[in-house]
């Protein structure tokens, strides 16, 4: 775990926080009610010095009364509820970890070799839930689908088939021959796989398009292609949902382009002021 961050996971325990939050609720509370009910027996039924205690604190306190004692009690729990209080929010915090994370620990765990856990410990990791678990790495960021592939699927093949030649992994363990790749390093091959995914797009789409004649097969090709872009939008980047919409729209609206300048000049009117309008939303939507 120190010398790879991704793999340093722990369960939140959320559920036994919250037990030890409410546990700790309850007894201020029944605290709070003896306290209340021994201010009104010193009130009504107390002598002339025991009446003082609720409004002369200097003089609870220095006789050591009741209700002194109930504060300091209500003190020292407010103390801990209060602090476990603040805890818990700080844990809610922190990031769960990605699920390639979560794999990685797990395949290292479930190596025999290591004989790290034993008894009840080795139900630690046992779930899959990201959401039970929360991570020390400070660098995550938002990763869009693809990425999350080849970390999770394509990683490990690479590793066996030429990773473990060229040396490219950092050995995080020696005795199982653990390795951790460098997410910036998957982060730019992905990006790099992304941008060229974008830039063939267009060109193909023309491509296609320049070789239909009939204007309803490039129209129908022109839905075909603006639906695989988006799609593949949504599998290769993180955009949101109204970046995917304008980019789309653009793409969408270079077709809609070429048809009206590929079709008669009695169609191309027709189609010049849909690419406009549609032109148009992908700016607004930009």
């Amino acid at each position: 775990m120190s010398d790879d961050k991704d793999i340093a996971i722990f369960r939140r325990f959320d559920d036994l926080n919250l037990l030890s939050l409410l546990s700790l609720q309850a007894e201020i509370l029944g605290l709070r009610q003896s306290l209340r009910r021994t201010c009104l027996l010193d009130d009504v039924h107390g002598d002339e010095k025991e009446n003082q205690y609720s409004s002369n604190f200097k003089l609870s306190r220095d006789h050591n009364s009741e209700q002194h004692k109930s504060i300091e009690a209500l003190r020292h729990k407010l103390k801990d509820y209060n602090e476990l209080l603040l805890q818990v929010s700080q844990l809610n915090t922190l990031n769960p970890p990605r699920k390639s994370q979560l794999s990685s620990l797990k395949g290292w765990l479930n190596d025999a070799s290591n004989g790290f856990l034993n008894d009840e410990e080795t139900q630690t990791w046992h779930p899959d839930t990201e959401s039970l678990y929360l991570t020390l790495a400070t660098d995550l960021k938002e990763t869009d689908a693809f990425t999350e592939m080849m970390q999770n699927v394509l990683v490990g093949p690479y590793h066996r088939l030429i990773g473990h030649r060229l040396k490219t992994g950092k050995v995080v363990d020696s005795e199982t021959g653990g390795v951790s790749y460098d997410k910036r390093k998957i982060d730019g091959a992905s990006t790099m796989i992304a941008t060229l995914l974008s830039t063939m797009f267009p060109v193909l789409t023309i491509f296609v398009l320049n070789v239909l004649q009939s204007t309803n097969a490039r129209i129908g090709i022109t839905a075909l292609f603006t639906m695989v872009f988006a799609l593949t939008l949504a599998r290769f980047s993180s955009a949101k949902r109204v970046e995917i919409f304008a980019a789309t729209s653009t793409f969408a609206a270079v077709e809609v382009v070429f048809i009206g300048s590929a079709s008669s000049s009695g169609n191309s009117a027709l189609v010049g002021s849909a690419a406009n309008a549609t032109m148009a939303v992908a700016t607004r939507g930009a």
